[in-house]
């Protein structure tokens, strides 16, 4: 069996905000900070912090490939805040590794802000004069992007975009050791997915798609115009304490789909054999939650 390590990967997030011409890296990644962890967060960018009330919180991981400028953007369907952190993040500790953080999209007299259940780094957009705010200028390395509340009551659903101009991608915190990332995708923050052993292929390696989605990817055996397979890891924790795998293939071709679980270390395997229609993938017991 092969060993998968948990390291950060960036989830991948579309971003409203232009960045200077360059090859951008993309990702989105949702989740909810309902019944999350407290912790007491800084206010904006620190040195204050928001106490004594706690806050509940929930903290993505990803990794940046290599040194670039980036925007980040959350919607929230709650009063939420958003904070970045470089390295390690400890809750106990909030203003160590701290980059940025914003409470509200503000506005500008050239760029309005959308205000209350928006967030925005670096926030705003422009100055005052309508000049453009400089992006985030970011190094290579490991990030925490912590989702929160303004106050203890402000919980719910959100959505943050990430988006660099890398020409690697920004992936989440999975991934297979040893393999190309270009040909991997990190879904639900937990499952590296990859499909190799594709007839035909030289390399024998699949190329996914990243379209913003989270729990979703397509991938690529021969052109990047003609998508050969579709996968999904659907958090069914509610419904049988379970993650479901969902596979689709449009072809014939032999292939291998292999997805890792980095918390739980074990690998599921769905193959198709070469000259035979591929079947539908629909495995509802997939991993345990944990």
């Amino acid at each position: 069996m092969s060993r998968l390590q948990p390291l950060l990967l960036t989830l991948g997030l579309a971003v409203a905000v232009a960045l200077p011409a360059a090859a951008d890296s993309s990702q989105t990644f949702s989740g909810s900070n309902a019944g999350g962890p407290l912790w007491n967060r800084p206010v904006e960018d620190g040195p204050t912090i928001r106490a004594p009330e706690q806050v509940h919180y929930s903290a993505q991981r990803f990794n940046l490939p290599e040194n670039a400028t980036c925007r980040i953007y959350s919607t929230q369907d709650f009063d939420g805040y958003i904070h970045l952190y470089r390295g390690g993040f400890n809750p106990a500790s909030p203003l160590t590794n701290l980059v940025g953080g914003d409470d509200d999209d503000t506005s500008t007299a050239a760029v309005p802000g959308l205000g209350i259940g928006t967030s925005r780094l670096p926030d705003p957009a422009t100055d005052a004069e309508g000049n453009p705010e400089p992006n985030l200028v970011l190094t290579a390395g490991d990030y925490v992007l912590v989702t929160s509340g303004f106050n203890n009551g402000a919980q719910g659903s959100f959505t943050n975009y990430i988006q660099c101009n890398t020409t690697q991608p920004v992936q989440g915190v999975c991934f297979f050791t040893g393999f190309p990332r270009e040909n991997q995708v990190c879904l639900q923050n937990r499952f590296a997915v990859r499909i190799i052993n594709v007839t035909n292929l030289p390399s024998g390696r699949a190329t996914p798609v990243r379209f913003g989605s989270s729990d979703s990817a397509f991938f690529w055996f021969f052109g990047d115009q003609n998508y050969e397979a579709v996968v999904k890891v659907l958090d069914a924790c509610v419904l049988n304490n379970r993650f479901w795998v969902f596979a689709a293939g449009l072809t014939d071709q032999g292939y291998t789909i292999q997805v890792g679980d980095a918390v739980g270390g074990t690998i599921k395997t769905y193959s198709n054999t070469l000259g035979q229609r591929a079947p539908a993938t629909t495995d509802t017991n997939a991993f345990p939650c944990l």
